[in-house]
């Protein structure tokens, strides 16, 4: 190769690298990680610009991650100022993503895209959000916990995801790893084993539930989160009004109820009111019902993003009116929950819940299949060369493939012409039996050929049992029954009985009148042997083990003790004469 090539070489793989020495995502996740530690102190996007600053210290002003990074934290202030969905969060947002889409920094697509699809389930909107999680957990799966960025809030926020569109197993999958990153945040922590119970709770495991909302607990105290011990109280309640223990619940959801409100945060206070609600229901207290419920309805009938709490506290609403026969509450609870129906069509109604879980599926489907393709442009000799090699390999797979078709084709012609020779071998020596006289002497022939045609189909049964293909399968099962077919059969034993009792009367009268008890088994024992079969012989005639075969000879001895030998002593005098 020339020196002018290898120049060239080298700055096209060496250059990226200088590109991003200051995009790493080891040095973008310090630079979020230091702003967050300082979110006490951010009031406004003043404040905000002025942390930025401090965590940026000594990069360039002009560096592309300050302005992605600066625009989701300003997307995220303003949303929290706001409480709603606004187009100056949505549009920082956008333009987030969108710088990260041009600077190629993909730990920082995902974090802005997670961060924005987070905001739109927040507020609600599953079925917006739903691209955004996907997009996320299709690129997670194949990124190393290291280059993610902030991985114990990242995998935590997905999993709130795929828990409420049902996909608990995944959920507790990235919850674990969540838990793994959290690095001994109580805070963190407390949030993760709350929705790890959660999750559990609706694999109706309440045991491992109560354990992890228990861990919630301790966490919370630990780190004097209010909130959250409240929420971990309800969640508890919840498996009590399961069980039925309507007292504990009721003193665990007051808790949890007085902390939701002391800390002012709407949404536990609603949830607290509807699950207080519950238990009141459960226990037939519905004057007490009926007074949480309108307390939790005038809350949640305030904010957009509590529709779908409404819309259940209407439900039970219309359950009590129906139970009381309250009319005018009845036709109240309808036309409310008819208004919510529409409104809900849009926001987190159960069709689209069970749309999403749909999508979900069929979004890891195609990923599973789909390789991501390659955006940048190859040297031509170096697709010249991808392109010669596909093909080579296409070639050695079509050779290879049809030399496994013709394989498979001759194994399976040698197959069927091994098992048809087998029955050909069974069909003749049936056929000469039964154009016999059928004397012993034939039956002894008969049962020669079927002794050697038995160890023949033994060891084909040994030789397709280490065969892996379908045919190999196929073969060994057809083999199996054509060495069942040769079996000493009731029907067969008594033609063999027979011709035994004509050639040698005196013989078998002898061992009818003197030893009792004697049964068909033994017999089969006897006459075989005194055909002179040995008891690998008699093992394949009769389809017993050798040691079968051995065992009923000594139980047949201990029978009938000094006897035993004159049996066959009575059989070679016969044989002899």
């Amino acid at each position: 190769m020339s020196t002018k090539k290898l120049i060239i070489l080298s700055i096209f793989f060496i250059c990226p690298l200088f590109l991003r020495a200051y995009n790493t995502p080891e040095i973008n996740n310090k630079i979020i990680e230091a702003i967050k530690k300082q979110s006490a102190s951010i009031k406004n996007l003043q404040d905000l610009n002025i942390v930025t600053s401090q965590a940026f210290d000594g990069f360039s002003k002009t560096d592309p991650s300050r302005t992605i990074i600066e625009q989701v934290f300003s997307a995220n202030l303003i949303a929290s100022k706001q409480q709603k969905l606004n187009d100056s969060t949505t549009n920082l947002f956008k333009k987030a993503i969108l710088n990260c889409e041009k600077t190629k920094q993909k730990e920082l697509q995902i974090w802005a895209s997670l961060q924005y699809g987070f905001y739109l389930y927040t507020y609600r909107k599953y079925e917006n959000s739903f691209p955004f999680f996907s997009y996320c957990i299709k690129n997670l799966d194949k990124a190393d916990d290291s280059e993610v960025i902030s991985p114990g809030e990242t995998y935590k926020k997905i999993a709130y995801f795929l828990s409420t569109v049902g996909d608990y197993h995944k959920a507790i999958e990235y919850l674990e790893i969540a838990n793994k990153n959290a690095n001994g945040d109580l805070v963190q922590l407390a949030s993760i084993t709350d929705a790890l119970g959660l999750c559990y709770i609706r694999l109706n495991k309440p045991e491992e539930a109560e354990k992890y909302f228990n861990e919630t607990l301790a966490h919370a105290k630990a780190s004097n989160d209010e909130l959250r011990y409240g929420k971990a109280l309800g969640n508890l309640a919840e498996i009590n009004l399961k069980n039925k223990n309507f007292t504990l619940a009721l003193q665990r959801l007051q808790q949890d109820l007085t902390l939701s409100k002391k800390v002012g945060n709407v949404q536990n206070t609603v949830y607290a009111l509807v699950l207080i609600s519950k238990v009141y229901l459960a226990s037939d207290n519905l004057s007490e019902a009926t007074i949480n419920l309108n307390l939790a309805r005038k809350l949640a009938s305030s904010q957009v993003q509590f529709k779908s709490d409404d819309y259940e506290i209407n439900t039970l609403i219309l359950e009590i009116a129906k139970k009381t026969g309250n009319v005018a509450d009845e036709l109240s609870a309808r036309r409310n929950l008819e208004t919510l129906k529409n409104q809900l069509r849009t926001l987190d109604s159960k069709d689209i819940i069970m749309r999403m879980g749909w999508n979900l599926e069929k979004a890891k489907l195609q990923a599973s299949v789909e390789t991501e393709k390659d955006k940048r442009a190859k040297e031509s000799i170096l697709k010249m060369g991808a392109i010669i090699c596909c093909a080579f390999l296409s070639i050695i797979m079509i050779l290879v493939v049809n030399r496994y078709k013709e394989t498979i084709k001759s194994d399976k012609a040698n197959f069927n012409n091994t098992v048809l020779a087998f029955k050909l071998d069974k069909v003749n020596s049936e056929q000469k039996l039964s154009t016999s006289t059928q004397t012993l002497a034939a039956y002894k022939t008969y049962l020669d050929e079927k002794n050697s045609q038995i160890e023949l189909l033994e060891m084909e049964v040994e030789k397709a049992n280490t065969s892996t293909s379908y045919e190999g399968k196929q073969h060994s099962e057809k083999i199996l029954s054509l060495l069942n077919s040769h079996l000493l059969t009731n029907e067969s034993w008594l033609a063999f009985k027979k011709s035994f009792i004509e050639a040698y009367p005196e013989y078998y009268q002898h061992l009818i009148q003197n030893f009792s008890g004697i049964t068909d088994s033994n017999l089969r024992l006897i006459f075989l042997t005194k055909l002179g079969m040995n008891n690998v012989e008699i093992s394949r005639i009769l389809g017993l083990s050798i040691d079968a075969v051995k065992k009923a000879k000594q139980r047949l001895k201990k029978r009938y003790s000094e006897l035993y030998d004159a049996i066959f002593e009575e059989q070679n005098k016969e044989l002899n004469r």
